[in-house]
């Protein structure tokens, strides 16, 4: 079966297409890119291009049994100069995935904010996050006004070398990002039922870490899955009609 990143990937089911190529663009400086321009590895489920002779991982293949994927607002700069510095001339860095030892996808958000970080592959390495002392990570869950709402955590170890965190670590700091989020939306109102957090909706036992985007300087967002399926009325037709096929 010939797959496509702007179909089947876990970027663009949750940003959508349009926003995923935007976000591509930009991160690859090229002014266009088109699914014949992005190679597949069906061993490796992932998508990839090659730049100057390397082979970069840009996407992996969106696996729904588990559960959907939350559908979030991708965050940018609002002015445009703003845009141009941080985005369009930055240098962004290549999305990081959460992956086991055994080769499944995501590490429960419990187990991150626990600390029980086994088996996830390569934990030891240091992660690439532009170089900078922190770095904030932003949320957009579907049916909350949270736009504003982020959270930052230090991207250096605490050794006199101030060396780069590692997976291990980087996954921490997501994961506790992200459980704080769900404790201050889940006290405001929420215009999507479905996707309601807290008492009666999804809690931190509910939520599996895919990974992190680099979606500006000093500003990732996270790729989230949950442990059922949603059917959302307000995904595109052709998303929901896949979700139902399940």
């Amino acid at each position: 079966m010939e797959r496509d990143i702007f179909m089947d990937g876990y970027i663009s089911y949750t940003f959508g297409a349009e926003k995923a190529d935007r976000h591509f663009r930009s991160l690859l400086k090229v002014p266009t890119l088109g699914p014949d321009d992005v190679g597949y590895s069906d061993a490796q489920s992932h998508f990839d291009v090659t730049v100057a002779g390397r082979s970069l991982v840009l996407d992996l293949r969106v696996d729904l049994q588990r559960g959907s994927i939350v559908p979030q607002e991708f965050w940018q700069p609002k002015s445009e100069a703003i845009h141009i510095l941080h985005v369009s001339n930055a240098t962004l860095c290549m999305p990081t995935f959460f992956i086991r030892q055994d080769g499944s996808i995501g590490v429960p958000l419990a187990d991150a904010v626990e600390g029980d970080l086994r088996g996830i592959r390569d934990a030891g390495t240091h992660v690439k996050l532009g170089g900078r002392a922190s770095i904030h990570l932003r949320m957009n869950w579907p049916g909350y006004s949270t736009r504003a709402w982020k959270k930052q955590f230090s991207t250096k170890d605490e050794t006199q070398a101030r060396k780069p965190i590692t997976v291990n670590r980087f996954v921490g700091h997501i994961g506790r990002s992200v459980d704080a989020f769900i404790k201050a939306a889940s006290l405001m109102p929420t215009s999507n039922q479905q996707w309601k957090l807290g008492k009666d909706g999804f809690g931190r036992g509910d939520i599996i870490l895919i990974g992190a985007v680099h979606v500006s300087a000093g500003i990732l967002m996270p790729i989230l899955q949950v442990n059922r399926h949603v059917l959302d009325v307000s995904l595109p037709p052709e998303l929901d009609r896949l979700i139902q096929s399940m």
